[in-house]
């Protein structure tokens, strides 16, 4: 395989979407023969135990950098230090003169090895923000005191701006939007465009409109009645998520109730294992599990606030069940309006509510609509496409 070692390091070993990314892409290169290995700072999974860090990880970087690998950012926990860790790393392999790095040896060359970073959110373009959502001082520039309390906005954000200069590295985002975000606010190469893709399920495995075959197992499995309307809402902390609009779930709740009745609404991803009524909550899934939900519900209602390309929109496709989003972000960019899902126009919880309604008063067009969102969505958004975009940036680096 004509592609250079790739190093990709994340914030976290096993969680968030910016994870998953690292991870998949990680694996599918591997699947090609291409040499790719992963870092991170923290590993939540080892509770007690002290995490690797930055340092450890900058450790690792350096064997496969030697050898003229890529360095692929994807997440950090401070923006700042991982940057600046970047270019010490430069400038030690720079002392050094290796000229075997595709630099021409000197100190100050910027070629000694190459950075690909994605931009999974905001945060690397704000002084604080993981999305900037309707700041009115976002574009303006950050000012200090910020109106979010974020501290020293305004230098953190001129100080990221700077060090993304001087690291040089290739940026990636998974949306136009974001992309367009990020041209405002820094200078150089144009960024380049990678949708996200998830693994997708062969047609096989779903069967008759809608898959229905499917949905009837998967809705024995979660216990839910074949003729019963169900809603699946979708969020790391439930109800607490503040971006991806937890706080408005009950009031969708209670507007759909009162035109369906007997609906049953999924919150899955918060810190509760319970019943209520006919709200029922589950704490996060990820794999075959949420799989299952997504295949036995008829709508995943998903209010965010904010979002780049958020991976459960495709899951959800993958599922054959349709979205009802706000129109934002870079969720125009995933869901076809009236095609492969619903969008109602920003914050109308009232069209929100609507569109969830519509899709559950007309089953058999719902349907239709999961399929056409599992079709569409399986040309565009599959992780061996993900895989591909990105082995041809990384082969410009040869």
């Amino acid at each position: 395989m004509n592609c250079p070692p790739i190093v990709h390091h994340t914030l976290l070993r096993s969680s968030g979407g910016a994870t998953r990314v690292a991870e998949m892409l990680h694996t599918a290169l591997r699947q090609r023969g291409v040499h790719s290995s992963r870092t991170w700072e923290l590993d939540e999974r080892e509770a007690g135990h002290k995490s690797p860090g930055l340092d450890q990880a900058v450790a690792a970087w350096q064997p496969v950098l030697e050898k003229g690998g890529i360095l692929h950012l994807h997440s950090s926990h401070d923006w700042t230090t991982t940057l600046r860790a970047v270019l010490a790393l430069r400038q030690e392999f720079a002392s050094f003169g290796n000229a075997a790095l595709g630099g021409n040896g000197s100190p100050g060359s910027e070629n000694l090895f190459r950075i690909v970073l994605t931009l999974h959110d905001c945060s690397l373009l704000t002084g604080g923000c993981v999305y900037p959502l309707d700041c009115p001082s976002h574009f303006a520039g950050c000012p200090d005191p910020c109106p979010r309390g974020f501290p020293e906005s305004a230098r953190r954000k001129d100080e990221l701006r700077e060090l993304l200069k001087a690291c040089n590295p290739l940026l990636v985002s998974p949306s136009g939007w974001l992309k367009n975000m990020a041209r405002s606010h820094v200078s150089g190469p144009d960024t380049r465009v990678v949708p996200n893709g998830v693994a997708w399920p062969e047609s096989s495995t779903l069967s008759g409109l809608g898959g229905k075959q499917a949905k009837e197992a998967a809705r024995k499995a979660v216990g839910v009645g074949l003729d019963a309307r169900m809603v699946l809402f979708v969020a790391h902390g439930g109800e607490k998520a503040v971006y991806k609009g937890g706080e408005y779930w009950r009031n969708i709740c209670a507007g759909i109730r009162n035109a369906v009745p007997g609906a049953l609404f999924f919150l899955v991803g918060g810190d509760r294992h319970d019943v209520e009524g006919d709200l029922i909550h589950w704490p996060y899934l990820d794999g075959e599990r949420l799989h299952t939900l997504m295949l036995a519900a008829d709508v995943l209602a998903y209010p965010t606030l904010a979002d780049n390309h958020p991976l459960v929109v495709l899951e959800a496709m993958a599922a054959q069940c349709p979205v009802v989003a706000w129109n934002t972000g870079g969720l125009p960019e995933q869901i076809m309006h009236g095609q492969t899902g619903l969008l109602a126009p920003y914050r109308d919880i009232s069209g929100f509510i609507e569109s969830c309604i519509y899709l559950l008063s007309h089953p058999a067009k719902a349907a239709r609509m999961g399929s056409e969102a599992f079709v569409e969505g399986g040309k565009r958004f599959n992780v061996q496409r993900m895989a591909d975009d990105y082995l041809r940036i990384y082969k410009k680096f040869v």
